[in-house]
Parts: C-alpha cells; structure tokens; sequence
C-alpha cells in the first residue's frame, strides 16, 4: 500500500510529460553521457555502473523513430530509458550524497 511506503521513507515525484519534454529529455541524457567522458567534469555527466542492469540491457538497443530521429522507437521496451529521461528532466536535477 502506498501508506505503507510512504511510512517507510518512499515517495513519488510526477515526470515532465509536457510538449517536447520527450525530445529535451534525450539531448539531456546523450549531453550528460558524453560529459561523463571528459577528463574534465565542470558539466553534469550521467554515469553507468554495471549494476544498472535494466539500463545496460535496454537503452544501448533502442532504435530510433522512422519519422523523428530525435526521438526513440517508442514500441521497444523503454521502461529504464524513461525513468531515466524522467529523472533527469525533474526540475531541479538529481541530489548529490556525500560518500
């Protein structure tokens, strides 16, 4: 139950499912996976652990739409694309933790 999660410290946040945000969202994750790249980081970069299974299984295979190469052949499985998409679009951007 949702009460139950909520008790236990899990929340929800809605996605940016606005006009556009679809495109804005893959310049996003395609911008922050070549800053991950440089030797110098002044940019947000978006890092791939190999515990990311979901992620490493799916988003490397995706194919893009016929009629919008911005855009990602919505029929294959993008469930780990789009959460990611989604997170990165949140307003105000991913926290930081202090290791």
């Amino acid at each position: 139950r949702s009460s139950d999660l909520l008790s236990r410290g899990v929340s929800w946040l809605r996605a940016d499912k606005g006009p556009g945000s679809r495109m804005q969202g893959w310049t996003a994750i395609r911008r922050m996976l070549k800053n991950a790249k440089g030797k110098q980081r002044e940019e947000p970069g978006l890092f791939i652990f190999r515990t990311c299974v979901d992620f490493l299984r799916v988003v490397p295979h995706l194919s893009r739409d016929g009629n919008n190469p911005d855009d990602i052949d919505t029929k294959a499985e993008d469930h780990a694309a789009d959460e990611t998409r989604y997170r990165i679009r949140k307003k105000g951007g991913a926290r930081q933790r202090q290791m």
